[in-house]
Formats: C-alpha cells, sequence, structure tokens
C-alpha cells in the first residue's frame, strides 16, 4: 500500500496531523503488510517507522503537479496494490486501485475562506472521487455531505473517526507541563485555542467575544492563540489591534505536538468556534486531556464532542462571551465537562482507527474492477 505522505512535514496541520497519527497507527496494527510513504518533499514523522513501513520523498516542486505525474510513475514501478490519497486527492490515472480520504468540503461550502490556489486544485476532487475505489469520511458529517454535493453512492463511503495520539491524556508530569508554559509565557488562567490563523476558524467572531468578556471581568482569564498564520491572519491582528486587547491575548505562533498536551490541560477551557469542521481534532484532544470544551455549533462537532461540550452559535459574539463568563466562573461546570470529555475521547483511538483503515484497503484491493 502507498500512502500520499505530503501532508506530513515539519509543521503539520490537520491532516499532516491525520497523516502522522495513521502511519504511526499502521505501525502498531500494519505488521503483516508492506507501506509506502510518498511524498515530493521530506516526510517528518514524529516516532521511527519499522521495517514494513518505508518513505519515498525526492524533492519535486509543485505537489499537485508531482500527484498527477511522478507519483502515477512510482506505483506502477513499485506495483502498489492500493493508493491510499489521505490529502483528498488521488491521481486521475493511478494505475491501482485508490482509495481517499475527505476530511471536509469546505472549500466547496466556504470558498472566500481558502486561497485561490486551494480552491482551484479542488475542482480535480468530483473526478477523483468517481475514479476512488473507496472513499473514507472522517465524520456523518462529511459523508453526508459528499453525498448531498456530488451524489456519491452510500456504499463507496466508510466513515472512520480520527484516531488520537496517546500523547493527549490528563496523566500530566507538572515539571515539564510547567516548563513549557513558562517557555512560553502563558499565565495562570487561560482560553486556549489550537488551529492555523485562519477565516474558516472565525477567529474575529472569538476575538469579539473575548472583548465583551473583558469588559465583564477584567483582570480575569487571558486568551491564548496557537498556531500558524494562514489566510485571514492579517485581518485577525489587525482587529485584535482595533479592539485593544493588549496583553490580554497572546499569539504564540506554532505550537509542537509534544507541547501541546500541557498547554490543554492547564486550560479553563479550549475554544472552538470554527465556521466548518469535517472532524474538529483539536477538540478530541482537548478532551482527552481532561480539558472542558466551547464549541461552535458545527454538525461535525456536536458529532465528535456530543453532550461533552458547551456549544454557541459560530455568529453570535455575545452568546460567546455569557460561556466564557460561564466557565470561568464555575469550577464545578468546569470539572464536569473535563470528565465528560475524557470518557467521550475514548471513542477516537489511534489504534482502531487504523485497523478501520487497513480493512477499507484491503476492501479496495480485493474489488474487482
Amino acid at each position: 500500500m502507498a500512502i500520499d505522505a505530503r501532508a506530513a512535514t515539519e509543521r503539520p496541520s490537520g491532516v499532516g496531523v491525520y497523516t502522522r497519527n495513521l502511519v504511526a497507527g499502521l505501525a502498531e496494527v500494519g505488521a503483516g503488510d508492506r507501506f509506502r510513504l510518498v511524498s515530493h518533499r521530506a516526510v517528518v514523522l514524529d516516532q521511527p517507522l519499522p521495517e514494513f513501513i518505508t518513505v519515498s520523498d525526492p524533492y519535486f516542486p509543485v505537489g499537485n503537479v508531482w500527484l498527477q505525474t511522478v507519483c502515477p510513475l512510482l506505483l506502477r514501478q513499485e506495483r502498489v496494490d492500493v493508493f491510499h490519497g489521505a490529502n483528498f486527492l488521488a491521481p486521475l490515472r493511478s494505475p491501482c486501485p485508490t482509495v481517499l480520504t475527505i476530511h471536509d468540503l469546505s472549500s466547496f461550502a466556504l470558498p472566500w475562506a481558502h486561497h485561490w490556489r486551494n480552491n482551484l486544485i479542488q475542482r480535480l476532487l468530483p473526478a477523483v472521487l468517481r475514479h476512488a475505489r473507496r472513499l473514507i469520511a472522517i465524520s456523518e458529517r462529511t459523508r453526508r455531505d459528499l453525498q448531498e454535493r456530488f451524489a456519491v453512492p452510500a456504499e463507496k463511503i466508510r466513515v472512520i473517526p480520527n484516531g488520537i495520539n496517546p500523547r493527549y491524556s490528563p496523566v500530566a508530569d507538572p515539571t515539564a507541563d510547567g516548563a513549557v508554559r513558562a517557555r512560553l509565557g502563558l499565565p495562570e488562567r487561560y482560553f486556549l485555542h489550537v488551529g492555523t490563523l485562519e477565516r474558516r476558524k472565525n477567529l474575529t467572531a472569538l476575538l469579539r467575544a473575548f472583548a465583551l468578556f473583558c469588559r465583564r471581568r477584567p483582570g480575569d482569564a487571558r486568551l491564548v492563540l496557537t498556531g500558524s498564520d494562514g489566510l485571514g491572519a492579517e485581518e485577525i491582528r489587525l482587529l485584535y489591534r482595533q479592539l485593544g486587547l493588549g496583553e490580554r491575548v497572546i499569539f504564540t505562533g506554532y505550537v509542537a505536538a509534544d507541547d501541546l498536551p500541557a498547554l490543554y490541560r492547564a486550560a479553563l477551557a479550549l475554544v472552538f468556534p470554527s465556521l466548518c469542521e469535517g472532524f474538529g481534532l483539536p477538540a478530541a484532544e482537548a478532551m482527552a486531556c481532561g480539558t472542558p470544551v466551547l464549541a461552535s455549533a458545527d454538525p461535525a462537532l456536536f458529532e465528535v464532542a456530543g453532550p461533552a461540550a458547551l456549544y454557541a452559535p459560530a455568529g453570535e459574539p455575545a452568546v460567546w462571551a455569557e460561556r466564557l463568563a460561564e466557565l470561568a466562573g464555575d469550577d464545578a461546570l468546569r470539572a464536569r465537562l473535563g470528565r465528560e470529555g475524557e470518557i467521550r475521547a475514548r471513542l477516537y483511538d489511534r489504534t482502531q482507527f487504523a485497523k478501520q483503515t487497513l480493512a477499507v484497503y484491503r476492501e479496495a484491493a480485493g474489488e474487482t474492477a
């Protein structure tokens, strides 16, 4: 089996984290098979690979050109049984059956929230969907979107929720966690957002809500925004300055995966006001750490967190401000949400995620064309 590992970079975003988690899970359960991680640039993982997982990543300047030109030659040369397009797409002229993971359809639902290059390449998706043997949707929400927007037959789709890295746990080393927070200059009380600073994450609404919260509770918790700059980051920073939030908001930049559990565990809550998600991995990671979650009323986030989280409409900062005040002032509420979230997060076991994905590979390989 070959897996598109282009998103597994030194600083992975959501798809890259998915890819890393998948590879780590396959390392646990896939000893009877052989896997080839393929990419146009260096594949960066967070653990050593067993002998049955190898890497092919010679440099090629443009990833999506590589996918449609070089990758099919590689698949033919290595006699690959199945290609897994873990990053939405696959070669249109693949010499072997393909499995695609579809994370979300936000580039179709919210094109203004994505770079034009991403929107352009996503226009290949309908053709790639038709050619794929199997599709993996990371949530029921994504499955419904695929069927409604592209009329994909139900029998072609398998729903496999994301798996969580075991590093996300409520069990802490207080000294190590404290050192991480001290290095990043974090206060004792803070709300946390994890994710790229981009339009889809709806951080302008969060900043407006937090400004209202600050008026109600001056001197209380701060807001910590982690993540690299994406499309719309300048708009977010401009609004931050206009609202005069000053030291009440901390921009950490990208935070390494090994450091994130320490941030989750100490936060009053993860705040996640996204406009559109396919899954919402930070919500699952926070719950696994025993951290309360306040999320937008997005179908995928409802599906992932269920009754173990609080919700507010994405476009109503005043409601978000009320929820922030509730969380800041109610220790019992935070404790209850933390307990319920930790239980809920057990649904997203990385080993089961890898086993289910491997079963789809075998299904695709075994089906007659």
